[in-house]
């Protein structure tokens, strides 16, 4: 099936954006990529750092998602310091614990952020009546594999153990991201199983970056599919120290792992054209045939990272794609049908 018409506006834009990322620039366009998501338009627009870099962006509410009554930024402590954190509670007078959410971003290990990612963990904690704790991990090549994984960990720990300082329902605490949050979310299940610490009850992967293998949906999809090889070769040699030796390591590519009946129920989508699509979909395969309880969905002409793209220009793949993040949230943390 060709792109849908709709992620093909994304296209289009992208192509009038010059920019090869590397190590000299990619902190301009991290200022970029936060600064864009602050804009309210539909239209398309060049964002420009005042060091004369641009990046073209489609921005359509991004950023101002739907109110939650309580959003509040924390620092939560980690091994190299402080790290930080955007908490959303949708109910902070209620009566009962809520589920919580620890959430990763995506951007590749080396961009994005919790402002980014807003718009979503609103959506998420609003629709899904649960807490978000959206995670502001450690980015490379400053800070190489395993840096950021730590990170990941050790807020997934501090929520687990201070659940009760968020009004939070440890027994009921996920975790999940997309790209390569939904990486870091099966590495730091992996690494938590490892150390032999903090239950988890339910895993949400938005199409996840698994293994560092040839597939054929990286063959159809590397260039002018959005996540073209250039991107993709920077990214994987930006985070890990040797991407051929760290890309052996489960932690790095999850589908690697031994095991994985010990993985909390999943929810794992994947879009079609996408370059990550099917090992995606190798690592749903694992999970049910390692015994895991867990439910995949393809969505047909769409492209990676559609879902927060659907928060920059209309894309109904995208908006539908959260509410099915939505359902199976509440279904796996409220226990609803």
């Amino acid at each position: 099936m060709s792109v849908h018409p709709q992620a093909q506006i994304w296209l289009d834009a992208r192509k009038t954006q010059k920019f090869v990322p590397d190590d000299n620039n990619i902190a301009q366009f991290r200022a970029v990529a936060d600064q864009s998501s602050r804009y309210n338009t539909s239209s398309i627009r060049t964002v420009q750092s005042n060091k004369g870099f641009q990046a073209s962006c489609c921005c359509r509410d991004s950023n101002t998602g739907p109110y939650v009554a309580s959003v509040e930024d924390i620092k939560i402590p980690g091994g190299a310091g402080y790290i930080k954190a955007r908490v959303y509670n949708p109910e902070p007078q209620a009566s009962e614990p809520l589920p919580v959410l620890v959430y990763l971003h995506g951007g590749g290990w080396v961009m994005c952020s919790i402002e980014t990612h807003d718009a979503l963990c609103r959506d998420l904690a609003k629709q899904s009546n649960i807490i978000v704790v959206s995670v502001d991990y450690r980015l490379a090549p400053e800070h190489k594999f395993p840096a950021g994984l730590e990170d990941c960990y050790a807020a997934l720990l501090w929520v687990s153990q201070n659940a009760k300082q968020l009004n939070a329902d440890s027994s009921r605490l996920a975790i999940g991201g997309d790209s390569a949050g939904g990486n870091l979310t099966a590495a730091t299940l992996l690494l938590a199983h490892e150390r032999g610490s903090v239950p988890v009850a339910f895993q949400l992967l938005m199409y996840p970056s698994c293994a560092v293998r040839d597939t054929e949906s990286r063959r159809l999809y590397l260039n002018g599919y959005g996540l073209d090889k250039e991107w993709k070769t920077y990214f994987l040699n930006s985070y890990t120290h040797d991407p051929v030796e760290d890309g052996k390591n489960p932690l790095v590519s999850p589908l690697l792992a031994d095991d994985l009946s010990f993985m909390p129920p999943t929810y794992l989508m994947t879009a079609e054209c996408d370059p990550l699509r099917d090992e995606g979909k190798m690592l749903a395969d694992q999970l049910v045939k390692d015994g895991v309880s867990c439910t995949y969905k393809c969505y047909e002409g769409m492209i990676h990272g559609f879902c927060t793209y659907a928060y920059m220009i209309p894309m109904d793949a995208g908006n539908q794609a959260v509410k099915d993040c939505v359902a199976q949230l509440r279904k796996h943390l409220h226990g609803f049908k």
